[in-house]
C-alpha cells in the first residue's frame, strides 16, 4: 500500500504513490523493452527531447529496418556505433543507437542478440 500521510482525500493521501507502483516516466526513454527468446526490441521515444540514445551490446544483429509507423515524420538516419542500419541488412553491430528525423512518437528497432 502507498504511503499515507494521514489525510484521506485524494491526492494528499498518497504522497508516495511512486513507491508502490514505480516511477512514472514522461517520455524520452529508450532501451530494450521486449524480449522473446533471443529477439529484442528497442523503442526510441521522440515526444519530449527528440529521442534518447540507447546502446546495443556487441553481437547485436539488426535484420529489420527500424519501424517508424508509430512516429510523426520519417527516419532520416539510423546508426549503431556509426554503422548505417537503414540499408544493407542484416548487420552485426554494437554501440550507441542514434536515430534522427521523427518529431514525435516512437521508432522501434528489432535485433537479435547473438
Amino acid at each position: 500500500m502507498a504511503y499515507d500521510n494521514g489525510l484521506n482525500t485524494w491526492p494528499f493521501g498518497a504522497d508516495a504513490i511512486g513507491k508502490t507502483y514505480g516511477p512514472k516516466y514522461t517520455g524520452n526513454e529508450s532501451g530494450p523493452v521486449k524480449t522473446e527468446g533471443i529477439d529484442n526490441e528497442v523503442i526510441v521515444n521522440f515526444d519530449t527531447e527528440g529521442g534518447a540514445n540507447a546502446t546495443l551490446l556487441a553481437g547485436s544483429l539488426v535484420s529489420v529496418v527500424p519501424d517508424a509507423s508509430f512516429a510523426t515524420g520519417a527516419v532520416a538516419t539510423a546508426t549503431v556505433g556509426g554503422v548505417d542500419i537503414l540499408t544493407g541488412l542484416p548487420k552485426t553491430v554494437s554501440g550507441e543507437l542514434v536515430i534522427t528525423g521523427p518529431t514525435a512518437g516512437d521508432v522501434v528497432v528489432r535485433y537479435t542478440r547473438l
